[in-house]
């Protein structure tokens, strides 16, 4: 029996539409803008269609313990009486309907797999993301029992060494096949030699630290097993130990119990042989080392701070303690270093309600959480120098004494400059920043108004930490300005023309660049990039002192001119003279320590995962990128049912030229590509004729025909199709999910073009429930790239997906766009049934989805792809970049102009600006570390890092550093990987990286260099390039030297 027809009859004809037409994908403005502007008929198909029950969202591990973990999460949203399935590694293991539960039973260090689905009216959801859960008890140190030893170097791998001389020995042991032995000779009074081992640590859990130790010898020594706690920052916050002082002819059990502190986010295990006396010495041997957690009672490491006068101070990073009991409080103090946004988070543990609210040093609230359930935060503007108190408060009844809340203290994106403003969604305008790269230029620096052309218009200049800067303020700016610097002090000599006549310039800032006068050749010479920030309202530069030829601050001359003609000062008036002066930068001691301040870049960088992304098949590109696109047709792929053609495929898109090359992919499968021809299919004839079969000839899908294109449309309703479609998206990702050549999917398969919109068709987009079961296929298959998709659904925001706009450049359409993120997509109402409106929309909220997946887009087709670089046009695409934190934009056709074809020299550094302005951008600000180490022993390196970009880096790639010869070469056995997550760097967020480089006692004496990387764990080599100088050509980072004796 044929199933039912479920698409209306193919239409043929032509359908007038008002809009430009342009060579790429085409649809009316309106339908740029929202999608669609009239309400469309329900396909009649769907008439008849359940309730959409929505899946619940913010799944997380709230607790864990030996024998379970306790999950909580937040209700679909809307009204609604609501059950949870909760899963268990694939498999329903209970239901509750509560927002939380404890799941027992299980096994302790196992990791279990935890999914939630909402249940209404009898009818149930998909599951929402799923999280990964750990009971605890298992050994938090690797191979504390001293058994591996892969290099077969007689050293335990996973533990390093100081020094003093170590072994593996078979006997005597404790347990297992070996032990480790540490020796000590004639140590100095106070002097030790040990091995260690850092690992992350949870602040409030208790804890065991075990092991068993014989001390072989000890004479004016002992033998210490400890272990020492420490914050995100690095500053100790406590320690635990146990140690031997006696010679013993057998192991001893030994153990210390505690409460890990509720500040800590790491710890260092070490074992030890100290000297008490001059000239101690001793033999140890230590095996079954362990650190767990237990399930004692946990402490309240933060008492007393029940008042404000006895407030804990609070720290960038995660801050974890518990409140006793309903009506306890607990207070912290925030004091910031400079002029930054910060956002106080609170996640709250299950069943439990808390207050979070943030306050003056004189008591007046500056704001309290405003989220509910089990989430709070609260954003508060901070001078440098100032304080904000936290007060976290119970405010109901609840069992408080067993799990732990967690406050987090990070700096939000940066508005222009890096600073408290930020763009407002529906204007995409700066804001009004005071300051430049995070110093502030407008309270601090010397003030000059401008006049005649620049009238209204004041510029704010001082010289600090070994830069100047400048701060352009005023209204409806251009992008371009002409800063001219007098650096000698002699107005008569460098170039006095235009602006300059009173200052005789030596140097230049325009166009972002820094220039010098060339007084021989009469022309200005390019020095490369100079750091600017770009606004309406505002713009901000800075350069530094060294790059203008002076060795420290010193009077300068300035002027100043506007791409309108305006001066500051105004033609004839007196000149401009900087001699406002902040702190100079710190140099290098010449001590036992040493500070270092890597020099920052200012141009636009070539990077992994960001920057421009044009197609695949496009020709010689002129701008530098890093990222292709690629819009894969069912077509090619399987030209028969089972096969694929994956040979085909990767060569019609290039794949080898762009992977020689280290360009990688932005994939999206499509089923409908408009073109001239109306009898094309984009899907597989195999797969027509099977939809023909299954839904009848006219049933199978729509052909149409109009000016703006022509095609085929499937039927997107069929069951046939859907299961097709998933198990293509399945063979897909098991080609490319691991596939390095490959940067990002985009779930397209729906509408044309893949964009989720049928705008050529009179029949309306398909329900939510059937869309679903195509975005369901992507998250089932895909496991490693991060995905994405046109527009906010529930589905999207339940998964954690990306977003991608594919109208950026109109400011309009991309507020509506990221209007519709923030507060739900209202069209969202017309794809489900009117109860589950309400209920879907919200479920569309996804505010901060950039924190966590990527946000992209491309250039809308309405205008010339170098309009969105002209001077009206170039403001407001910064500006969504920075709303929008996007890390990628297609521009195929903007890539293939240059400075001498199709770009003038102001739209060349426009496009330069802006592909600056994308995705993340790391920067090393300050290394500390002994400058004089002796071979054998370890270098203690500490690195403060920042995030100056609009995104996070989105893939899991390690920090390392390791020592470089007299020669440049690595010099064998100092390469470590850092403890750090590179992932969680979020725009404007500094970070303390430290690690523990190893110095062998094989090294040859002399001056080493300190080098850093972000390693690419595919090929294993640095892959990213960071915005300081000092790059090799390997792409490991010069930082300092040090001496090894």
């Amino acid at each position: 029996m044929r199933r039912p027809r479920t698409i209306a009859a193919a239409m043929w004809g032509t359908v007038t539409l008002l809009g430009l037409y342009t060579a790429g994908p085409w649809f009316p403005p309106a339908e740029r803008a929202q999608a669609a502007t009239t309400k469309p008929k329900k396909p009649a198909h769907e008439a008849s269609a359940s309730a959409y029950v929505l899946p619940p969202s913010g799944l997380r591990v709230a607790a864990t313990s030996l024998a379970s973990v306790t999950l909580s999460w937040s209700p679909p949203p809307g009204a609604g009486q609501w059950t949870y399935a909760v899963y268990v590694n694939g498999k329903q293991a209970a239901a509750t309907d509560a927002r939380h539960m404890e799941v027992r039973g299980l096994a302790s260090a196992t990791s279990y797999k935890f999914a939630v689905a909402a249940i209404s009216e009898g009818k149930q959801s998909v599951l929402g993301t799923a999280v990964w859960g750990r009971t605890d008890g298992g050994d938090l140190l690797t191979n504390g029992g001293f058994e591996r030893d892969k290099d077969a170097d007689g050293q335990a791998d996973g533990w390093s060494l100081g020094s003093g001389r170590y072994a593996l020995v078979a006997s005597p042991v404790s347990g297992g096949r070996k032990a480790f032995r540490l020796t000590a000779d004639k140590l100095a009074k106070g002097d030790n030699i040990g091995a260690y081992q850092r690992v992350a640590v949870t602040g409030g859990k208790a804890f065991a630290l075990e092991g068993s130790l014989l001390p072989q010898s000890l004479s004016g020594a002992r033998a210490v097993l400890f272990v020492d706690f420490f914050d995100a920052d690095g500053k100790w916050a406590g320690e635990m130990s146990r140690e031997l002082t006696k010679t013993a002819a057998q192991y001893a059990a030994v153990r210390a119990e505690g409460i890990v502190p509720a500040k800590a986010a790491y710890a260092f295990v070490t074992l030890r042989v100290s000297a008490t006396e001059a000239g101690g010495s001793g033999v140890l041997l230590a095996d079954d080392v362990r650190l767990r957690y237990t399930d004692a009672k946990m402490a309240d490491n933060g008492e007393p701070n029940d008042a404000a006068e006895q407030a804990v101070p609070l720290m960038a990073g995660e801050q974890v303690s518990y409140l006793s009991k309903p009506g306890d409080e607990d207070w912290y103090r925030y004091t910031s270093l400079r002029a930054e946004r910060v956002r106080f988070g609170l996640t709250v543990p299950a069943g439990l309600d808390y207050e979070l609210e943030a306050r003056s040093p004189h008591g007046e609230r500056l704001g309290e959480g405003k989220l509910g359930g089990q989430s709070e935060r609260v954003d508060v503007a901070v001078q440098a120098g100032e304080s904000v108190f936290i007060r976290i408060a119970g405010a109901g009844a609840g069992d408080y004494g067993k799990q732990s809340y967690r406050l987090s203290a990070s700096s939000l994106p940066a508005g222009e400059f890096g600073l408290i403003g930020s763009p407002s969604a529906s204007g995409l305008q700066g804001g009004d920043v005071p300051a430049v790269d995070g110093v502030d230029v407008w309270s601090r620096g010397e003030r000059f108004v401008g006049t005649a052309g620049a009238e209204g218009r004041t510029m704010s200049v001082l010289q600090s930490g070994g830069r100047v800067y400048v701060l352009i303020r005023g209204e409806q700016l251009l992008p371009w300005h002409t800063i001219y610097l007098g650096t000698d002090g002699d107005a008569a000599t460098g170039y006095a023309g235009r602006a300059a006549a009173e200052v005789g310039a030596e140097f230049k800032i325009e166009y972002n660049r820094l220039y010098a006068w060339d007084s021989a050749a009469q022309a200005w010479l390019d020095k490369g990039a100079a750091y600017a920030d770009l606004g309406e309202t505002s713009a901000g530069f800075s350069v530094y002192l060294s790059d203008v030829g002076l060795p420290a601050a010193k009077p300068l001359l300035l002027a100043y001119e506007s791409a309108d003609g305006g001066r500051i000062p105004a033609a004839g008036a007196a000149r401009m003279t900087s001699a406002r002066m902040g702190a100079a930068a710190a140099s290098p001691d010449a001590g036992e320590s040493r500070l270092y301040y890597p020099k920052q870049l200012f141009g636009a960088l070539t990077n992994p995962f960001i920057g421009w992304a044009p197609s695949s098949r496009g020709g010689d590109y002129k701008q530098p990128h890093a990222l292709v696109t690629a819009s894969i047709r069912w077509r090619d792929l399987e030209p028969e049912r089972g096969r694929f053609d994956w040979a085909g495929l990767e060569r019609k898109y290039d794949f080898a030229k762009w992977a020689a090359v280290g360009d990688r992919f932005i994939l999206r499968f499509v089923m409908d590509v408009p073109g001239d021809d109306p009898n094309h299919l984009d899907i597989p004839d195999w797969l027509y004729r099977a939809l023909a079969e299954a839904e009848g000839e006219a049933g199978a899908g729509i052909r149409y025909k109009t000016k703006e294109g022509a095609g085929f449309s499937p039927n997107y309703g069929s069951p046939l199709l859907i299961e097709e479609h998933a198990r293509v998206i399945r063979a897909l990702a098991k080609r490319y999910d691991a596939d390095p050549r490959v940067a990002f999917i985009q779930i397209g398969s729906l509408g044309h073009y893949g964009e989720f919109h049928t705008a050529l068709l009179e029949e309306p987009f398909p329900s939510l429930g059937v869309s679903d079961r195509y975005v369901q296929a992507y998250t089932d298959a895909f496991r490693e790239k991060r995905i994405g998709m046109r527009k906010p659904f529930p589905l999207a925001a339940a998964h954690r997906l990306g977003l991608y706009n594919d109208m950026f450049g109109e400011a309009d359409a991309t507020a509506t766009w990221l209007g519709w993120a923030a507060s739900g997509w209202g069209g969202i109402a017309d794809y489900v049934q009117p109860a589950q409106a309400q209920a879907a929309k919200d479920g569309s909220r996804m505010p901060e989805w950039w924190r966590y997946n990527y946000s992209g887009g491309e250039f809308s087709s309405n205008y010339a792809p170098d309009v969105y670089v002209d001077e009206e046009r170039l403001l407001r695409a910064a500006a969504q970049i920075r709303a929008s934190h996007a890390s990628w934009i297609g521009a195929t056709a903007l890539l293939g102009m240059h400075e001498k074809s199709g770009l003038s020299t102001q739209e060349q550094a426009g496009v330069h600006y802006l592909q600056r302005l994308m995705g993340y951008r790391l920067v090393i600000e300050q290394a500390s570390h002994a400058s004089v180490i002796k071979r054998g022993g370890s270098l203690q390196l500490t690195t403060a890092w920042s995030n100056k970009g609009a995104a996070p880096f989105y893939y899991p790639w390690p920090v390392r550093f390791a020592l470089a010869d007299p020669s440049g070469r690595l010099a064998a056995g100092t390469t470590v990987t850092a403890r750090t997550d590179i992932r969680k760097w979020m725009p404007g967020d500094r970070q303390t990286v430290e690690a523990r480089i190893p110095v062998p006692a094989a090294l040859k004496p002399g001056a080493y260099t300190l080098l850093a990387a972000i390693v690419d764990p595919d090929t294993g080599k640095p892959g990213v390039r960071l915005s300081i100088e000092g790059a090799r050509d390997d792409l490991w980072h010069r930082l300092d030297t040090v001496e090894i004796r």
